[in-house]
């Protein structure tokens, strides 16, 4: 990213992406503006949801069903998120896999609860300054660490929930299979066999 004002509308079209196209509902909305200094900003306005950690939760049973069909959505939307991310030498959201980053709940004033994402820390890592160069050792390594990370959010979702998310991590396997880095998808793969 060349500016701050760069910076602030990238971040903004990553968490818009991430809601209009991965499905992922996202507990905000970004506003490009200035802060006091008159420097560009981005202004997060939240939605409270009342609600809480989605695995960790005493939630009853039916609960239970519903919040695991939503992370089934959410977890398959994260590795078609990175699948995307690493193809087209994009910017990616670090901080949106792992269970703490979302409230399984409702907004204030509405009674239907849903998995939403909280943390909205507007946490970019590298990008590839064209699709298909040779990967630098900041990418692989950010690649390697989302894939860990989301790795451990589909095993704790599937010991909290007595669930199996298999389909998603043939998913997760097939992408970090068709990786063309060969030591990035060594590293991958041996995360995730």
């Amino acid at each position: 990213v060349e500016s701050p004002l760069d910076a602030v509308r990238e971040a903004k079209r990553l968490f818009d992406e991430l809601r209009s196209v991965y499905g992922v509902r996202v507990s905000a909305d970004f506003i490009v503006g200035k802060n006091e200094e008159g420097e560009p900003a981005l202004f997060v306005v939240a939605d409270r949801i009342e609600g809480g950690d989605p695995l960790r939760g005493n939630a009853e049973l039916s609960d239970k069903r519903r919040i695991a069909e939503e992370l089934h959505e959410v977890l398959s939307s994260l590795v078609d998120y990175i699948a995307e991310k690493y193809k087209n030498g994009e910017y990616i959201l670090w901080d949106i896999v792992r269970s703490e980053q979302y409230v399984y709940g409702a907004k204030k004033g509405e009674q239907e609860k849903h998995l939403y994402l909280v943390d909205l820390d507007p946490d970019m890592v590298s990008r590839n300054l064209a699709p298909g160069e040779p990967l630098s050792d900041e990418r692989r390594e950010d690649i390697s660490a989302f894939v860990t990370e989301l790795a451990y959010f589909i095993e704790d979702s599937e010991a909290a929930l007595y669930t199996d998310f298999a389909d998603i991590w043939k998913k997760l396997q097939n992408f970090c299979a068709s990786v063309t880095d060969t030591k990035l998808r060594d590293d991958l793969l041996e995360v995730v066999l």
